[in-house]
């Protein structure tokens, strides 16, 4: 298939293959995808993405969890603990201290995709 045109169609296909391809690679060096925008025009295309080194502890808690949580307010034992949001149960799987406003990443465990929360939103549902 040849692609004339950047559309809307042939950029959504084009970056289905992107991250299939780069899941694999990133699989196979231990690292993990991050996902960023998609921009196009009429001509060009621009996918931005990060490869990033997977640093877990041997129960899969990301390294830097435990000074993170702190930083944040959250306790290192909140990890991989279950808060419910709106009806659906997320479980915390990661914090990201330089967002500011949505520093929790939590996991729905009926999807499997992650989301991001405030820190008031997560003590509220724990109860802290």
């Amino acid at each position: 298939m040849k692609i004339k045109e950047m559309s809307r169609d042939s950029v959504d296909f084009i970056h289905k293959r992107l991250v299939t391809q780069l899941n694999l690679l990133a699989d196979e060096l231990g690292l993990s995808l991050d996902i960023g925008r998609v921009t196009y025009s009429p001509t060009s295309g621009t996918f931005k993405s990060s490869l990033v080194l997977t640093c877990e502890t041997a129960d899969g808690m990301p390294t830097s969890f435990e000074s993170d949580a702190v930083r944040v307010g959250l306790d290192k034992s909140d990890w991989g603990r279950i808060f419910n949001m709106n009806g659906k149960q997320y479980e915390i799987v990661d914090v990201k201290p330089r967002n500011r406003k949505y520093p929790i990443i939590g996991k729905d465990l009926r999807s499997g995709k992650n989301y991001k929360f405030t820190v008031s939103q997560v003590k509220t549902s724990l109860d802290k």
